[in-house]
């Protein structure tokens, strides 16, 4: 996948998914996720991969395209073209770094591509731009209410997602701390429990943000299997693959691919899935979820250089396969080199 996007915008979390074949009586059969998490410089890390990004405007908490909220599907595309995409977009406007509003994970990474493709041209008679020749997922839709929250006083992630959705991927004793962050409204307390894990920081609305990331996903992924879309493309923050089942890290909170993955086969029923992920760094938290699972597959390339690369661990080499049932179904392309192309 290649960007004409500036250096303003990278591709965070940003989910392609497809079902494995077009005849809608085969769809739950299969469902294939590719998780692209193009990052921006890690500290010293990467700076020889990505440009620098210190240069770019201070984002506001309120200088947040409204557009690019979370939005959701409830009933077929009234575009019906052949091929039938969805977007969604989560900018996740009040998770942020209070201490530096220039961090590279912020939410200017998802309104940045949304306002791009609300621009960008396609060569074809119409003269269409992305967007429209996409259906945008219409906020709140398919959960019985209008507008950003329901009259029950639910944010749209509580009422599409209930606990056991997350509890499939993540331990009980992380989502009840979770939750124990989400009603803290003291910052320097915030501020220690982001110290306790590796990149993370939180607001008082951040596991709200990071719910809702997650639940964007999984109504993109029901309108795909449902037949309601061909495909769809998620473009959510914050981020998901380095959370493991009971740790944040790598600016992650809720695994959302994994969130996603589980819950297309426990509630969408498909059989089998297929993770792509495509990123400068290794998908930990994604592999640990699924690691004993024969009907997820886990396959990510990355920048691995023995393990002393981000996220600095050595299960994400080549020979990390799976265990007990699930051998066989994780695959690490690890380079150790960098500067990789399309040979590659």
């Amino acid at each position: 996948i290649t960007s004409p996007i500036d250096s303003s915008a990278s591709f965070d979390n940003a989910h392609l998914c497809v079902p494995c074949n077009d005849n809608s009586n085969l769809r739950k059969k299969g469902a294939v996720v590719v998780n692209v998490e193009l990052s921006t410089p890690e500290d010293n890390l990467i700076k020889d991969v990505l440009p620098d990004t210190n240069s770019l405007r201070m984002v506001e908490s309120t200088d947040i395209t409204e557009a690019a909220r979370t939005e959701s599907v409830k009933s077929p595309p009234t575009n019906q073209g052949s091929h039938q995409t969805g977007l969604v977009f989560e900018s996740g406007s009040k998770h942020f770094d209070r201490h530096n509003r220039f961090h590279k994970e912020r939410p200017l990474r998802v309104t940045s591509i949304h306002d791009y493709l609300l621009k960008s041209k396609l060569n074809d008679d119409n003269g269409a731009t992305l967007v429209e020749r996409c259906h945008i997922l219409m906020p709140n839709e398919g959960v019985g209410h209008k507008g950003a929250y329901g009259n029950n006083g639910k944010s749209s992630e509580e009422l599409f997602l209930d606990n056991d959705d997350y509890l499939r991927v993540h331990l009980p004793g992380y989502m009840q701390r979770l939750d124990r962050i989400a009603k803290c409204t003291c910052n320097d307390r915030l501020d220690i429990e982001g110290e306790q894990f590796k990149s993370i920081y939180f607001t008082r609305d951040s596991v709200r943000e990071a719910k809702a990331a997650a639940s964007s996903l999984c109504r993109l992924v029901t309108n795909v299997v449902s037949g309601n879309l061909d495909n769809g493309f998620a473009v959510i923050r914050p981020p998901g693959h380095h959370a493991e089942p009971g740790l944040a890290g790598g600016y992650c909170v809720i695994n959302n691919v994994a969130v996603a993955a589980a819950y297309a086969r426990e509630k969408l029923g498909v059989k089998k899935v297929l993770i792509v992920d495509w990123d400068v760094h290794h998908g930990n938290g994604t592999q640990k979820c699924f690691i004993d699972n024969p009907n997820v597959m886990y396959f990510s390339v990355h920048r691995y250089h023995g393990g002393n690369f981000f996220p600095f661990l050595d299960h994400g080499g080549p020979n990390c396969v799976g265990n007990n049932e699930g051998k066989g179904f994780n695959m690490n392309i690890g380079w150790n080199n960098k500067k990789m192309g399309d040979d590659e």
